[in-house]
């Protein structure tokens, strides 16, 4: 089915399985100018289990469509501290603030303060990752992490970003293409303050600073 969210708040929520504000399973969801804000699968429910997707964890074909609005402060146990997407799906975020998001899962493939791609296709237009962080002792990609699937963003911020192991910015073990993103001040404790690659794809930049 279709959901459709415009002008809301979604704040205080939590789950210990996935998605803190919001799941779904399939169909398409369209959210247009809401925050959401301070949700959780990293304890508010319970012991996180797995912990996925602090605010939105899509679990099936899903076509996601976010524009506008602020992902701020949300927090996952293991992935994704602000949104999940899943194999199959596309997810387009634009002119969408996410800032202060973490995730604390403590194993390689765990991470993405901000966003985690599981596949499909992951598009980021126009946007701010500000402020995330991969907290977990292992977990890579402070901003965005790239587990499988295509990651493209274009004319977009990632900056002040913080990762426990590789990647401050951007973790990369798949595909990966920016065009006209600027990159600054992100940090890794490891490697790759900026981005860390592990892919045997060579990720495409252009126009990026």
């Amino acid at each position: 089915g279709a959901v459709t969210i415009m002008d809301s708040t979604f704040d205080g929520n939590s789950a210990n399985r996935a998605g803190g504000a919001i799941e779904v399973i399939n169909g398409t969801l369209t959210i247009t100018d809401s925050d959401l804000t301070d949700n959780d699968v990293d304890g508010g429910a319970g012991t996180a289990n797995p912990g996925n997707g602090g605010a939105i964890h899509i679990s099936g074909i899903t076509t996601t469509m976010i524009t506008g609005g602020t992902i701020s402060d949300n927090e996952a146990g293991r992935e994704g501290g602000g949104l999940w997407n899943q194999t199959g799906s596309t997810m387009t975020v634009t002119n969408v603030t996410l800032d202060g998001n973490t995730a604390s899962g403590p194993a390689i493939t765990h991470g993405g303060g901000a966003l985690f791609n599981n596949g499909g296709t992951l598009n980021v237009n126009n946007s701010i990752l500000s402020n995330n962080t991969s907290d977990g002792v292992l977990g890579n990609g402070g901003a965005i992490h790239v587990k499988t699937g295509t990651v493209n963003v274009m004319l977009s911020t990632i900056s002040g970003n913080t990762s426990s192991n590789d990647g401050g910015g951007i973790f990369s073990n798949d595909m990966l293409t920016l065009n006209a993103v600027t990159i600054a001040n992100n940090t890794a404790t490891a490697n790759g303050g900026g981005i860390a690659n592990s892919s045997a794809s060579t990720p495409s930049l252009k126009n990026t600073i």
